[in-house]
């Protein structure tokens, strides 16, 4: 028993030591992470180098995540601008066009002909009147997000219908008689699929030119809207010529500075700001700033297409979660996102159900039951 008690003391003293040495240890001897990091400093100690690359790596990570954020209202601004140069007139001139490789497009389909209409709601409602038949319409905003489906995937489901689309905070009376789909941007985009039936194109376009597209308070002046056929002409309705350099972010402030922001993400818009894009003022950036910009747009969209490509390969597998349109990462370019749609289409070639019933299947997108609708 005294043996025992003479070790105590001694064991104490061991473990004490022990301690003490590690401590001292980890003291003198960083972890190689740290010990290599280019921004550790003696505490009290920063350098103007140190605190000026502390700030770089912050703008850095913050422009890097607005521009996967803000990616979708820069690629909608691509499918705008491509138009733009067959001087379109708001509300009232409108493209229609067949599959053609000298025409790029993020999400193209060849087998049937398009309408593409641009339309801006700085004036008001815009109505839209469908006839019954193979017509597939979707309406998006300026944000890239669903406004409203028509035709065959639409509430009326090739019927034929009456369709009224609002911009952002309307408050005027909706009449009766309209599905009603609510945007947050001024500036959306219809597009317009007629189907070939029986390899018919010539009726399929001719199908498209009978949708009537008018404001819901016509002007004394107004006059029907006028169709310029464009199959034969090149262009590039994409951004793809911006996504890596300044261009980005100087087509971003436009928009920024043209439309409401998203009340949901104040986060977001203050981060802009960070980075010098304010609604209401211009976009100068110095050298400093449009080298972060320039390296954030790179690395920003080396990453999204490299996730872009995983998702494409695993697209191959039947099982993939990537097939399901809703299920898509929202930092998924839009090419996997077409991709993960036509999956979903193959599978209902077969005998799935157009219209309401076909959206209603797909987990996690908005059915017209969740806009504002009346009939």
């Amino acid at each position: 028993m005294e043996t025992t008690r003479a070790r105590s003391p001694m064991l104490a003293v061991a473990l004490a030591c022990a301690v003490t040495a590690a401590l001292a240890a980890c003291k003198s001897t960083p972890p190689p992470h740290i010990a290599k990091s280019p921004n550790t400093v003696e505490p009290g100690h920063h350098t103007a180098e140190t605190v000026q690359k502390a700030n770089d790596d912050a703008d850095l990570n913050s422009a890097i995540r607005a521009y996967r954020f803000f990616y979708w209202q820069v690629s909608m601004a691509g499918l705008f601008r491509g138009f733009e140069s067959y001087g379109p007139i708001e509300n009232k001139t409108f493209f229609v066009r067949e599959g053609n490789p000298s025409q790029e497009f993020s999400t193209p389909n060849s087998d049937a002909p398009y309408a593409a209409l641009p339309l801006d709601l700085h004036g008001g409602p815009i109505t839209l009147e469908l006839p019954p038949g193979p017509l597939t319409g979707i309406v998006n905003d300026h944000n890239f997000r669903w406004v409203m489906d028509v035709g065959l995937p639409g509430p009326d489901a090739g019927r034929g219908g009456r369709h009224l689309i609002l911009p952002p905070d309307y408050k005027g009376k909706i009449p009766s008689g309209y599905y009603v789909g609510a945007s947050t941007t001024f500036r959306v985009f219809l597009i317009i699929r007629s189907r070939p039936l029986g390899g018919d194109m010539r009726g399929a376009l001719a199908r498209i030119k009978t949708v009537k597209i008018r404001p819901l308070n016509r002007p004394h002046d107004w006059t029907p809207n006028k169709w310029i056929k464009v199959t034969e002409r090149s262009f590039d309705a994409t951004s793809r010529a911006w996504e890596t350099n300044i261009n980005f972010w100087e087509e971003l402030h436009r928009i920024v500075d043209t439309e409401l922001p998203d009340a949901q993400f104040p986060n977001n818009y203050g981060e802009l700001a960070s980075l010098g894009i304010v609604k209401g003022k211009p976009f100068a950036p110095d050298a400093r700033m449009k080298g972060i910009l320039e390296e954030a747009a790179k690395l920003a969209n080396a990453r999204m297409n490299r996730r872009s490509k995983q998702d494409d390969d695993q697209d191959d597998d039947e099982d993939s979660p990537v097939v399901h349109y809703a299920g898509l990462r929202d930092d998924t370019p839009p090419l996997a996102r077409i991709r993960g749609w036509r999956a979903h289409q193959k599978d209902c070639n077969s005998g799935c159900q157009f219209g309401q019933q076909k959206l209603d299947l797909e987990p996690g997108v908005p059915t017209q039951g969740t806009a504002k609708t009346k009939q």
